[in-house]
């Protein structure tokens, strides 16, 4: 004796699976908005939109270190671009306040 499920069945575990999906990611959705945008709120939109170039090198490390993903050297190159463009964007930041901070002392 075979045992058929009806198609209404496995309509509604697949609409199960999926509800299922879409709330796990949802709710890491919004812890991510949320830290960013108190991270807006903490250190200004421009600082805090610099650090969204990161999330591409976040993406494969993790894709590295989860799924057992290979990285090329184009990868890595890559990454060390836009660490490196991170690091430059918050130097000039802190190069510019130390300015204005010697021109309020002279004034």
């Amino acid at each position: 004796m075979t045992f058929r499920r009806k198609s209404s069945e496995y309509i509604f575990g697949i609409w199960i699976s999926n509800l299922k999906d879409f709330t796990h990611c949802s709710s890491k959705n919004a812890f991510c908005y949320t830290l960013y945008y108190s991270a807006i709120d903490k250190i200004g939109a421009s600082s805090a939109g610099v650090f969204v170039s990161l999330v591409p090198v976040f993406g494969v490390f993790f894709g590295w270190l989860l799924l057992k993903e290979t990285i090329s050297h184009s990868m890595i190159l890559g990454g060390g671009v836009v660490i490196l463009g991170v690091f430059i964007c918050n130097q000039s930041r802190k190069i510019q306040q130390i300015n204005q901070h010697n021109i309020k002392l002279k004034e």
